[in-house]
């Protein structure tokens, strides 16, 4: 994929590349770029791949600009910058613009303030949520219409069994060169795994990596006997070096596997095994310990919910959610409360949803504003407006959720769009 993508910079005109993948190619690109994004990158440009919501034409290049402002300014990145010979009152001098193009313009100053950058200036654009594809197309031909400076390369991403910038490559054929990757993934994983860290093939950690791979291909339907013997095999492995936390990973592995078959007559026990081998991963890292034993509960949660068991469901994420309260781990703790709240709501307990919403509200409180906007937040705030007058909640109840909700995400929080809601 670097050389492909190497290849399109140094040949082609084309200001946009869009990579073209199947299903289960699209997080390697992902993968790529993050890669691209560190030291072991190979290729010279610099990436950056932006995650900002698209809600509508004229929000979008603003906000881009700032993400990138954002993460510029961020301590660990500003020994790059001053690697690159850019100086910080340049990023600065951006923080408050908000014009159509100014993002385009950022991008084409920032290649000329860095003076020992040899390649590119590569946006990378992954928006966490597109709130209507047709206008996200129609933002990029405008991109398109402008004179876009050679010193930049815009990266695009798009499922091919789902296209949805079809209309815009076709319309600026010129300006928009498809890659397609054509990876073999099955063969590609078991290859990570056989090399990544060590040549012998006997090595440990390349046997249980095979091992784990292995289990992720059989955890589907009709694959259940094969997924279990890969993962007794990844645990053996990871139970004998005294690798705990790679003990969780081949549990919560095989649970998967099981999920997919239905086999709830036998997942539950396997969420038990994961934390208590997460429990022996705290001797090692407490913080890390407790995090796994967080995920093993959330995942329990997930398949007590498909189990349709939502009073079991409830109490496993309450008990993720007070770890996550324990350990300062405000993320997980929101998510947690917040899903407990989904089951006391379906199971009719309007007093418990409504407390444990309001959970979830406090711990948003505990963390940065900017990262409150990729939390499942705003489900948690529509809930409790539903719940005001079931839970016998007054009208300064409702206001109250109002003003903490706003002060959280903004006075929009309520118009932006809700994607499916994650469990």
């Amino acid at each position: 994929m670097a050389e492909q993508w190497w290849q399109f910079e140094a040949e082609s005109s084309a200001p946009f590349g869009r990579w073209l993948v199947q299903d289960d190619e699209y997080r390697m690109v992902e993968a790529f770029v993050k890669r691209e994004e560190t030291e072991a990158g190979q290729i010279p440009s610099v990436f950056f791949q932006l995650e900002t919501p698209f809600q509508d034409k004229l929000s979008y290049g603003p906000a881009l600009l700032q993400e990138m402002v954002t993460i510029c300014l961020q301590p660990e990145n500003q020994e790059d910058l001053e690697a690159f010979g850019i100086p910080i009152s340049f990023i600065r001098g951006y923080e408050n613009k908000k014009g159509p193009q100014d993002w385009i313009a950022f991008l084409d100053e920032f290649r000329q303030q860095g003076p020992k950058i040899a390649g590119h200036i590569v946006p990378f654009l992954l928006p966490k949520q597109i709130a209507d594809p047709e206008q996200f197309a129609d933002w990029l031909m405008d991109i398109a219409e402008i004179q876009i400076p050679p010193s930049i390369k815009i990266m695009l991403l798009d499922r091919a069994s789902q296209p949805i910038l079809d209309r815009f490559a076709d319309f600026f054929s010129q300006q928009v060169e498809d890659l397609v990757p054509n990876l073999d993934m099955d063969d590609a994983m078991m290859e990570m795994a056989a090399t990544a860290g060590a040549n012998d093939p006997e090595d440990p950690g390349v046997r249980y990596r095979k091992a784990l791979v292995a289990l992720m291909q059989h955890s589907q339907v009709g694959k259940l006997d094969q997924a279990k013997q890969f993962a007794q095999e990844a645990q053996e492995i990871a139970h004998v070096n005294f690798w705990p936390h790679l003990e969780v990973a081949a549990f919560l592995g095989l649970a998967n596997a099981m999920l997919a078959n239905q086999a709830f007559g036998e997942i539950f026990p396997v969420y038990t095994q994961a934390r208590e081998a997460a429990k022996r991963a705290e001797q090692e890292d407490d913080k890390l310990g407790k995090r796994l034993a967080i995920q093993a509960w959330m995942s329990e949660g997930a398949a007590r919910i498909a189990d349709d068991d939502y009073p079991m469901a409830m109490k496993a994420y309450q008990s993720g959610a007070r770890i996550g309260e324990k350990i300062e781990d405000h993320i997980l703790a929101l998510e947690s409360w917040r899903m407990a709240g989904y089951c006391a709501e379906r199971e009719k307990k309007w007093i418990d949803a409504w407390d444990f919403y309001h959970k979830t509200l406090s711990s948003a409180l505990q963390l940065p504003p900017d990262q409150c906007k990729n939390t499942t937040l705003p489900y948690a705030g529509h809930a409790l407006l539903r719940l005001v007058s079931k839970s016998g909640s007054t009208q300064k109840d409702r206001v109250r959720i109002l003003e903490i909700m706003e002060q959280l995400l903004g006075p929009d929080w309520q118009e932006q769009p809700l994607t499916s809601q994650p469990s």
